[in-house]
């Protein structure tokens, strides 16, 4: 089943790579999405990349982008290639609905992936003063409220206030 699904996967890349682009982006799409379920984050990555270059006002490239910084982040620990990829969509869509998404999750690499608190905490106030009443508003607020406390103290000490109410 592996060395089919390889196989299949191989022959997808080479038509892909042969000629110029596709017709449509959803053809990128999908054999970004086919990589990255077989663990092949860079072929994805470049997939999506592809959508970026040849279909950059299809309705694929933000969503492309976005993919590409969560790959980044969740598969290839490229945590400052992650932040730079959701700054570049912020950049580059600033009414999309999902520039909020990116906006925290800039704050969320920086105090979780990289430890850097004093970044993590501007980006989540960045975050709160352009999105104060988004629905990630109130996870950025207790991000903030608990930078740089171990986890296992701040889920006791909720337990704590609980019990007390």
């Amino acid at each position: 089943m592996f060395k089919r699904s390889v196989i299949l996967i191989v022959g997808l890349l080479l038509l892909i790579s042969c000629g110029g682009p596709q017709k449509d982006a959803s053809g990128y799409w999908e054999s970004a999405q086919a990589l990255a379920d077989v663990g092949n984050y860079e072929g994805a990555i470049d997939q999506y990349n592809k959508i970026l270059e040849y279909f950059p006002s299809d309705s694929l490239a933000p969503k492309s982008l976005l993919r590409i910084g969560e790959i980044k982040r969740s598969n290839t620990n490229e945590f400052k290639g992650a932040i730079q990829t959701y700054q570049k969509f912020i950049n580059k869509y600033p009414e999309s609905p999902s520039t909020a998404n990116a906006m925290f999750m800039i704050g969320y690499v920086y105090a979780n992936d990289l430890q850097n608190l004093e970044k993590a905490k501007q980006a989540y106030k960045d975050f709160l003063a352009k999105f104060s009443d988004h629905e990630l508003a109130p996870s950025a607020k207790w991000e903030l409220k608990n930078l740089g406390k171990n986890l296992e103290d701040v889920i006791q000490a909720d337990q704590l206030s609980e019990k007390k109410e």
